[in-house]
């Protein structure tokens, strides 16, 4: 069983799996779960395509008319513009999350990703934590785009110590009703070794990392309840000093 997992979380075929995701981990109990993310994901407003919607389908409506008076040539003009306003949308579907701050593209992530993961594996002593990537990635990049973290690279993470989890290879885990606890045997699932010659060396500021992202409210309030820390009436920096030392140890005594 693995004990340090990555998932990462490309498309919104991923999202939808994260559900049967968390069940699986769940089972397996592994000492941390990291989620790294495409930024798109759940940000993208379902409006910013509307402009290019219309115009999609003005042009359409305008290909069709010129076919049916046989001006073949004005058709062939308004299928070109067509294609091109298609390739803008599939433009502004990519690039369409910058236009959100970055706080409430942090409360987005914390939403879709750390609250789901945590909620149930929090209580079983799983660590848990989320790193949107810088750009969209693809399946097939996947490994230079975690070679990019850098320093950035979580530390509850080790190199060549992690499986890695697709959501979408998780096989749907059938439980008894009356069973208190899933019986069955683990779902089948495509865990993919870090390779044994790491692309980057282990960071050494992952605590200031840590501490960023911990700047972010709904973060920090998340991370205080895992930790059963207060935070009625204290200062965000107190609550998030105490967190660290936690979650960092070695750094605290340092």
């Amino acid at each position: 069983m693995p004990s340090h997992v990555l998932v990462p979380v490309f498309t919104q075929a991923d999202v939808a799996a994260v559900p049967e995701t968390v069940r699986l981990l769940r089972l397996l109990k592994p000492l941390a779960v990291v989620v790294v993310n495409n930024p798109s994901i759940g940000v993208t407003a379902e409006t910013a395509t509307q402009e290019v919607d219309k115009q999609i389908a003005d042009l359409e409506r305008a290909k069709t008319e010129a076919a049916s008076r046989e001006d073949f040539d004005s058709a062939k003009e308004f299928r070109r513009q067509a294609e091109d306003a298609r390739m803008k949308r599939v433009d502004i579907l990519r690039e369409g999350w910058k236009q959100v701050s970055p706080e409430a593209r942090g409360q987005t992530y914390d939403k879709l990703f750390v609250d789901e993961f945590t909620k149930v594996l929090g209580p079983l002593g799983v660590y848990v934590a989320n790193l949107p990537l810088t750009e969209d990635a693809t399946p097939e990049n996947l490994l230079s785009t975690l070679a990019n973290f850098g320093t950035a690279w979580p530390k509850c993470l080790p190199h060549s110590q992690y499986a890695i989890i697709w959501p979408q290879s998780v096989t749907p885990i059938t439980v008894p009703v009356a069973a208190p606890e899933p019986v069955s045997t683990p779902p089948k699932v495509v865990a993919t070794p870090k390779p044994s010659k790491a692309p980057v060396t282990a960071p050494v500021d992952a605590r200031e990392a840590r501490a960023k992202k911990l700047k972010q409210y709904f973060t920090l309030k998340q991370a205080a309840q895992t930790h059963g820390i207060s935070m009625e009436g204290r200062l965000g920096a107190d609550v998030r000093a105490e967190i660290l030392a936690i979650e960092f140890p070695e750094a605290a005594v340092a």
